[in-house]
């Protein structure tokens, strides 16, 4: 039998559009004008990235019309059509597992590999080319993963202790991109091998809107954020 997907929708209450989280596959998570038209891209979304981490190598179940269920919604009042997330799930509040964190790691290591491939033999001048007035140079993209990732990693920590230097001190903001982006991960992983019972345990509500936080939410949103926006630079090259 085919396993099911459980997938988990955020709904913005103001705009309407809906965000797809699917913590057993990070990467899927997206964006949609309508709970109704999220729904219907799931399976097809769900194809394309079970397709992606076959052959990067992670353990997944075959791509090929996979059986999706949304078994969780909620509705918040940040602007979804602009990206923003701030959502837990259910199985997000589990404390952290060597299992979850060792599928988390070869995730980022995957997905790492994909955008290294896209974009480490761009000129200069590709990284600078954005698509239309607005719209984020690939350069730009590239700091905007660093420094997600950066955002993210703090998340693990007391909301008392997360300041402007702390949060310099993970996402080197004076390095160049591709330099930056290698010292940020090694920073992050670092950190990663160094999570006690208590961080693994740990829920904390950190502004500006005292979003919910745990060990596993912060794992599945540095997944998801890199995939995402590795997506949007594969779209900028090809189309």
């Amino acid at each position: 039998m085919s396993k099911v997907y459980r997938l988990y929708l955020e709904i913005g209450s103001k705009d309407g559009w809906c965000m797809v989280h699917c913590p057993e596959l990070p990467g899927l998570g997206f964006k949609a004008p309508s709970r109704e038209i999220a729904v219907s891209l799931s399976p097809l979304r769900l194809e394309a990235e079970l397709e992606w981490a076959r052959k990067a190598g992670l353990e997944v179940e075959p791509a090929g019309n996979p059986p999706v269920e949304v078994v969780g919604a909620v509705t918040v009042d940040v602007p979804v059509a602009a990206g923003e997330t701030e959502a837990i799930s259910g199985p997000e509040m589990v404390p952290l597992d060597d299992g979850y964190l060792s599928f988390i790691r070869r995730h980022l290591e995957a997905s790492r590999k994909t955008l290294l491939d896209l974009v480490k033999r761009l000129p200069d001048e590709a990284l600078g080319w954005r698509p239309g007035k607005g719209k984020r140079s690939i350069g730009e993209i590239l700091g905007h993963i660093a420094s997600g990732e950066a955002f993210y990693i703090v998340r693990l920590e007391p909301p008392e202790t997360v300041t402007k230097a702390l949060w310099e001190q993970y996402a080197q903001p004076r390095l160049p991109i591709l330099e930056r982006l290698a010292e940020v991960r090694r920073l992050c992983l670092e950190r990663l091998d160094d999570l006690s019972d208590e961080d693994r345990q740990r829920t904390t509500r950190h502004d500006p809107h005292s979003e919910t936080w745990t060990a596993r939410k912060v794992l599945r949103r540095m997944a998801w954020h890199e995939r995402y926006h590795t997506r949007q630079i594969e779209a900028y090259l090809t189309g």
